[in-house]
């Protein structure tokens, strides 16, 4: 595992039946560390794949956005791949989740629940709210969502757009006629105005963007419980 801050090389090849892989981690200029992994696989057109909207290279592309960084696929059919991520590193906080929000108001009577199913992302969110919150749940699909919302009663759900089970805008739907005093924050990786307006016209109090979570969410969640609609 390469420790964000430090200032070696690494680098690791391993064989498997498929063929060769191999991993490496630099420290570049601007604060940020680079990751690249390689194979000599069969490759692909990424090009062709992106088309058909392949849930690995969305769920790499969304991370690397929420912490503002970069994903770079470089592949060929026949020639193998390399994914290349450029991860800031400047403005990190020691319990490693990148908080550029500049709210320092504590309101931890504002009771909230989040739900991703990317562990990663989940962890993210929960960072940047929880100095902020009192975060009371969490949930990694839309059933579980439903379930512990039930259960809880927060005063906020950050629920993910695209989830398993029901997506973060159904279960909005939802909520607005079993849990109306349920404020409803969507997060998405996707900046479109049909998405925004279908999670509006679901009840959502506030759509945000995931490459602007770390300035935007909280203040989103804040007019939330106030009564107000935001796109963010």
């Amino acid at each position: 595992m390469f420790v964000p801050g430090s200032t070696g090389v690494s680098a690791k090849r391993n064989q498997t039946q498929r063929g060769c892989f191999g991993t490496r981690q630099h420290q570049v200029g601007n604060g940020q560390i680079r990751l690249s992994v390689s194979d000599n696989g069969n490759g692909f057109d990424p090009q062709a794949t992106r088309a058909k909207a392949t849930l690995g290279l969305i769920s790499i592309d969304e991370r690397m956005r929420a912490v503002k960084g970069e994903a770079k696929v470089i592949s060929a059919v026949g020639a193998g791949t390399i994914i290349e991520v450029y991860v800031p590193v400047g403005s990190v906080s020691e319990d490693g989740i990148n908080n550029n929000s500049k709210i320092k108001t504590k309101n931890k009577s504002i009771r909230v629940v989040v739900v991703d199913d990317s562990k990663l992302m989940l962890e993210t969110i929960v960072g940047l709210l929880a100095p902020h919150f009192d975060v009371i749940g969490t949930a990694a699909d839309g059933k579980t969502a439903l379930e512990i919302i039930d259960h809880l009663k927060p005063d906020i759900a950050v629920l993910d757009m695209s989830m398993p089970f029901k997506t973060g805008i159904e279960i909005a739907a939802d909520l607005k006629t079993s849990a109306p005093e349920v404020k409803v924050v969507i997060v998405s990786a996707y900046d479109d105005e049909s998405y925004m307006r279908a999670a509006s016209n679901a009840g959502a109090s506030a759509y945000v963007v995931k490459t602007t979570l770390g300035d935007r969410l909280i203040p989103a969640l804040e007019s939330a419980y106030a009564g107000t609609k935001t796109r963010v």
